[in-house]
């Protein structure tokens, strides 16, 4: 009897691969200076404190008015090469911003400006401001963020279809930078306050692992900021 022969071949074993775990979206902060997850930059790019001036990266930016000149420069001075770049002049008032109402009917929020820019990059650190200075790392990034508006008001003078694209971005993100970004715009239709809170946030983090994340959350928002900033993402 002729037994039939039966030949089994065991395969090697082929999972099929797992899909990449997406990297969840980081929470939406009430605003960008006060949230102490994100850590304003520590090193200090070399500066002197002249009268009425300070001199960093091989220029002078003027300075009016009279504060505590050595501990606002050495703040100035943590914010990134390319936010520094923007700063024209500083001025330093004794007494709050005259807008404050303003904006706090504007944007149907509790405003109380610690910093204010002109158009041209003209900051103005009025007494609020200048409170921060006892928490260096709210100081720091409320300059950052005031430097955000000094770039975006710029370009939106100069071309308005750079405005046009950032409010295309707001429209087309998952996210918003910050609560006080979100209801800023939801508020007055004006996106100043975003793209001050989205630019501070994308130099915050630029270099960190959280970086993709946000980038992931705001992907037309840091792309505008890398283009006018020439920086390339990978």
């Amino acid at each position: 009897m002729r037994r039939a022969l039966v030949l089994i071949v065991v395969g090697g074993c082929h999972p099929t691969p797992a899909a990449a775990t997406p990297t969840p979206a980081p929470p939406v902060v009430r605003q960008i200076k006060s949230a102490p997850e994100l850590a304003a930059p520590t090193a200090v790019a070399p500066y002197q404190v002249g009268s009425g001036e300070i001199r960093i990266d091989g220029r002078a930016v003027p300075v009016a008015g009279d504060g505590p000149l050595d501990g606002i420069a050495h703040d100035f001075a943590r914010c990134p090469r390319e936010l520094r770049d923007l700063l024209q002049t500083l001025a330093i008032s004794p007494v709050p911003n005259a807008n404050d109402a303003y904006f706090r009917d504007k944007y149907k929020l509790p405003v109380q400006a610690g910093m204010s820019t002109g158009l041209h990059g003209d900051i103005t650190i009025y007494p609020y401001g200048l409170a921060e200075l006892r928490d260096e790392s709210m100081f720091v990034k409320n300059f950052m963020h005031e430097l955000g508006h000094a770039w975006s008001r710029i370009a939106w003078a100069r071309d308005a279809s750079a405005k046009a694209a950032w409010e295309a971005a707001i429209a087309s993100d998952p996210s918003a930078p910050s609560e006080y970004a979100r209801i800023s715009y939801r508020s007055s239709g004006a996106p100043d306050e975003d793209a001050a809170e989205a630019t501070a946030l994308f130099f915050l983090e630029r270099g960190t692992p959280a970086f993709d994340a946000y980038r992931a959350a705001m992907p037309k928002r840091f792309g505008l900021i890398a283009t006018r900033f020439a920086i390339i993402l990978q």
